[in-house]
């Protein structure tokens, strides 16, 4: 490949993005549709590959970037996953012979051997250590394993590894990785978007006074984010009038935590405002006089990021991931976490 040519890329996501799933105003398409088409001038072609049934390449029209769907049954996890793994890797295959370069997370075993096979350089992207989760019993023992197993696999097979954390670094060198390959770059966040001079019409548009306090969550609706814990702590605040919570983002767990604000009686005090496009995150950040991340473990939190461009106050638990960003007391205040395993349920 010359210097001078501009790069054939496929991108591989292949367990981190399941389009099929999200709604289209779903937050991560839509920062992942947007970075796509701005880094799409540095490449002849982008190929994105995920682990779909649909095809959304309309989202990229105009652009030298074509979405290629691994799977094509809409069938239960395992199944799927198998086809994925299978199918998948004929996929991997045929697209990374079209490509200079190939690009993966760590959880994608086809991309990897695609890439060794048909000898092309692989560049993945480390966000996340699996094994916290494993450690922790943050997900299921065999899931976390297979991660786990595929994160090594992935690491230390990789021509260069882009990591978001000195953590995420220092983990990899752990593991045998050449410390040379590995190239810390964190998330990033558009300071035209996210700023402290956005207006809000959020309190308007939920009928929310302005002597009300409110408190933000912003991300998936998911276990590992703690928001359980979160609903409870508020509704432990008596003393403060008009309060209001809102979660911004949808999940498999809404339903049981609209059912958790019912038995605990704060279901008046809490809004569910599900996903809203990338673009609109900053009106409820500028609305709010607290922004809460309550998760259990982190790679590189974007959402954090973008409260802390907008100046505003944080809690978040003190782990890995999220006291990387944060320093207690100075940027934000971190709650100490420890995770109780009861009768095989988490508190």
């Amino acid at each position: 490949m010359k210097l001078n040519m501009k790069p054939k890329v496929c991108i591989s996501y292949f367990f981190g993005l399941c389009f099929d799933k999200s709604p289209p105003t779903d937050g991560v398409l839509q920062r992942t549709i947007k970075h796509l088409k701005m880094v799409s001038p540095n490449f002849t072609k982008i190929y994105l590959l995920t682990l779909d049934n649909r095809n959304y390449s309309f989202y990229f029209k105009g652009y030298q970037i074509e979405h290629v769907p691994t799977t094509f049954l809409e069938t239960n996890k395992l199944l799927k996953l198998l086809l994925a793994i299978s199918i998948g890797f004929v996929v991997h295959m045929k697209m990374a012979k079209k490509c200079d370069v190939v690009f993966s997370t760590p959880y994608s075993i086809p991309a990897v051997f695609a890439a060794k096979i048909v000898n092309r350089p692989l560049i993945v992207h480390f966000k996340y250590d699996p094994l916290l989760a494993m450690q922790g019993q943050f997900m299921g023992f065999f899931k976390a394993l297979f991660l786990n197993v595929s994160t090594v696999l992935s690491l230390k097979t990789a021509d260069m590894i882009i990591a978001t954390t000195d953590r995420l670094k220092k983990r990899a060198i752990q593991l045998g990785v050449d410390k040379h390959k590995i190239f810390v770059v964190p998330n990033y966040v558009d300071e035209n978007l996210f700023s402290p001079l956005v207006k809000t019409d959020v309190r308007q548009q939920f009928s929310i006074p302005s002597s009300a306090n409110i408190v933000l969550y912003v991300g998936r609706l998911a276990p590992v984010k703690g928001l359980e814990v979160l609903i409870k702590a508020f509704s432990l605040l008596y003393d403060v009038k008009g309060k209001k919570l809102l979660i911004v983002g949808e999940g498999e767990i809404k339903e049981n935590l609209r059912h958790l604000c019912k038995e605990l009686e704060v279901e008046g005090d809490v809004i569910f405002v599900g996903s809203v496009p990338h673009e609109t995150v900053p009106k409820y950040l500028a609305a709010a006089d607290v922004v809460v991340l309550p998760s259990w473990v982190e790679g590189n939190p974007k959402s954090l990021i973008e409260a802390m461009v907008m100046g505003k106050p944080i809690v978040a638990t003190k782990v890995a991931g999220i006291a990387d960003l944060t320093k207690d007391r100075a940027s934000g205040i971190l709650v100490p976490f420890e995770l109780r395993v009861t009768n095989g349920e988490m508190e």
